[in-house]
């Protein structure tokens, strides 16, 4: 029998309403290919999850919305999270450091160019707050761990006009999302396609993002009086020199946003959080509890001074004693906090009569707590390639795995400081040096192809026995596996340089310069060169 849902009670009509609403979640979940991310999904049986077939892109699974939600987890994560805003420290120290960020140039007239950005340019780099370039380039590293994403711009007159201020403007992911249709089809065109932020042309290239500062958060954005930017590019340009790049962590081919490498870790950093929380409230609990009053009297308990929520227990207690149920030489427990022994006292010299006073055993915190909190963090960083050595920040093995630890993070610091060389430090030094000499601050021919010839310096690892490296080093430039520029770094010629006119300075105050003794510290007769023989030399 068939029955309308016009003819149904209402409380039946809500029923049948949200079972029609979660089939079409799951409906909606399945044509994104099932749960997507966990960190922003509804909970959960945590039973395996059934396996589909995904039939949209990163960008379908993850929608606007979700990457909102996504984007909040994280940051909470970050403002609230020390074992998280550990993480991201050694991951700024290591791969920026105060090295991170200087240039090279390794052309004629090269000095010029590199000492003008180094001392010039760099140290007010920011559009906003005045900003150090090694600065933007820890905040990079940060907004692609915590976000996923972001832009930044070169201001050649894009956005001040003119000439411009030669300043970098960054926008994060929530500044980054779709133009309604109207707008889109107006400023982009009707033949590119959108997706969150991301512009594609009729050929499905990536070619430009939407920025908005003053509608960071929403979904879609509205361009009217300019109240977004788009920023576009020729997607098979081989030559770049767009004044603004996009910066954006991607798995996946076809992948138009970026998605946090942490995402797989946040709820591991929530549970942390909550954890660590839920610990140190019952340790603060437990701390003002003291003991517990033992009745040894076999007679009726009164609840004259019970607390209301425990007669009902002393009752039945006193109702097993009188018909027996209760084991003989049992006690019965009444337990009171500091609270309720405000009326006899919270300190005694006497107990009364049938009472005595037992210390509670709490064991709070856990004391296997720590390990296992240390379990989970060493987990949620592993999502980084960072070891247990950087994410505890504590040396608690040998030399050796000390050091074989270092050599697992080092690999993942390296490829970051490779990838913000190739993304954002040579457009950065391109699109700074070019402003310059356009605007006269720099009065330098700039050679073809210079931009092609910039090197930068980056943070290298510590020794944890300097000894033993410098010995290794000293093999490997004896036997040609390293030179005085992998050693040294792109200046190497400088470094060469100085280090021949302290030769000569020892030389010239007859001092033995420490490169021309032994381990003994016997000075090393250098070789005469030929013509220099002493003509009468002493008999």
């Amino acid at each position: 029998m068939s029955v309308r849902f016009k003819d149904l009670k209402p409380d039946q009509q809500r029923v049948v309403a949200r079972r029609i609403a979660g089939a079409a979640r799951a409906l909606v979940r399945l044509a994104h290919g099932g749960g997507g991310y966990e960190a922003v999904e509804a909970p959960t049986s945590k039973q395996r999850k059934p396996a589909f077939v995904e039939l949209t892109g990163e960008d379908g699974i993850l929608t606007a919305h979700k990457r909102g939600k996504l984007t909040d987890l994280s940051r909470q994560a970050m403002r609230n999270g020390p074992e998280r805003r550990a993480i991201d420290h050694q991951r700024r120290v290591n791969i920026v450091g105060t090295l991170g960020g200087k240039l090279t140039c390794n052309f004629p007239g090269g000095d010029v160019c590199a000492r003008w950005f180094n001392s010039t340019w760099a140290p007010h780099a920011g559009f906003v707050n005045d900003t150090h370039f090694n600065n933007i380039l820890k905040l990079v590293v940060q907004s692609i761990d915590t976000d996923g994403d972001c832009a930044l711009v070169f201001d050649d007159g894009f956005i001040t006009g003119g000439l411009g201020t030669g300043r970098v403007r960054a926008f994060e992911t929530d500044e980054i999302a779709s133009l309604d249709e109207k707008d889109f089809k107006a400023l982009v065109g009707a033949d590119h396609t959108q997706s969150q932020g991301v512009v594609f042309d009729s050929l499905g290239a990536f070619c430009g993002v939407v920025v908005s500062t003053s509608q960071r958060g929403r979904q879609t954005f509205t361009a009217k009086d300019g109240a977004a930017r788009y920023l576009q590019r020729d997607p098979f340009a081989r030559d770049r020199s767009d004044n603004w790049i996009f910066c954006a962590s991607r798995t996946r081919f076809n992948q138009g946003r970026g998605i946090s490498p942490l995402v797989a870790a946040i709820n591991t950093l929530t549970d942390i959080h909550e954890i660590a929380a839920s610990e140190t409230q019952s340790a603060k609990v437990n701390s003002q509890l003291v003991g517990q009053i033992i009745s040894d009297a076999k007679d009726e308990v009164t609840t004259d001074s019970v607390p209301d929520a425990f007669k009902a227990a002393v009752d039945a207690a006193n109702a097993e004693v009188a018909d027996g149920s209760a084991a003989d030489g049992d006690d019965e427990k009444v337990e009171f906090s500091l609270e309720e022994m405000e009326a006899i006292g919270a300190h005694f010299d006497e107990m009364p009569a049938g009472k005595r006073f037992e210390l509670l055993d709490t064991k709070r915190p856990n004391p296997n707590m720590a390990a296992y909190l240390d379990w989970l963090v060493g987990t949620a960083a592993s999502t980084l390639g960072m070891p247990r050595l950087y994410a505890m920040l504590r040396a608690e093995a040998s030399y050796s795995a000390a050091r074989a630890e270092m050599c697992l993070a080092w690999t993942t610091f390296e490829e970051c400081q490779k990838e913000l060389e190739r993304t954002v430090c040579d457009w950065i030094g391109r699109q700074a040096i070019a402003w310059a000499v356009r605007t006269g601050e720099l009065r330098v021919t700039l050679p073809p192809d210079w931009h092609r010839l910039l090197s930068w310096s980056w943070p290298k690892p510590r020794e944890i026995d300097e000894t033993k490296t410098v010995s290794a080093t000293r093999e490997k430039l004896r036997l040609g596996l390293t030179t005085y520029r992998r050693e040294l770094g792109p200046d190497y010629k400088a470094s060469l340089e100085e280090w021949a006119a302290e030769l000569k300075d020892f030389e010239k105050l007859g001092l033995p310069h420490p490169a021309l003794q032994t381990v003994a510290g016997a000075v090393i007769e250098q070789p005469q060169k030929e013509g220099t023989e002493d003509e009468n030399p002493e008999v």
